[in-house]
């Protein structure tokens, strides 16, 4: 499912650069789109709504920029690598969300959210390109340059 899986990064990385963007540019306007999810985690758990100021928003804006571009780029250079290894980010993201609203003060429904979208997108991205390690694209390439090189001496050899 490769086509899927770009798919999934494309919508990933669009849904970061809107969010970096929209918290970048009107953090209290885009808080109020997001108010009917985050209203319903405030009523399911004991988070509390954020109340933090627009300067921590706006930073976390520039770093959701940062991550769709890094999304859109590994779709447009076909990085393999990138899309393994984005599983268990966004499930290590889902889980640090978690952490952070079950064990520390700071945790809202602003936090879980972001950590239940990861979780699903996580979830997601392993059930199409699998649950394994990144680094195996490196390995599986240097097999196949192992193969073709011996395929060539092999060809060199029968002429």
């Amino acid at each position: 499912m490769p086509a899927f899986s770009g798919l999934q990064m494309l919508l990933y990385g669009a849904g970061c650069i809107y969010s970096g963007y929209s918290l970048c540019t009107s953090p209290s306007a885009f808080i109020a789109q997001l108010s009917p999810a985050t209203r319903l985690i405030e009523e399911q758990t004991s988070l509390k709504a954020h109340k933090g100021g627009d300067d921590a928003l706006a930073l976390a804006g520039l770093l959701l920029l940062g991550m769709g571009y890094l999304y859109f780029w590994a779709v447009y250079t076909k990085d393999e690598k990138m899309k393994r290894n984005s599983t268990s980010g966004r499930l290590a993201l889902a889980l640090l969300s978690f952490w952070v609203c079950k064990n520390t003060p700071h945790g809202t429904s602003l936090v879980a959210l972001f950590g239940g979208v990861n979780l699903v997108a996580g979830v997601l991205m392993g059930l199409s390109v699998g649950f394994g390690d990144g680094n195996a694209v490196d390995l599986e390439l240097q097999a196949r340059a192992a193969a073709r090189r011996r395929a060539d001496e092999e060809a060199r050899k029968a002429r």
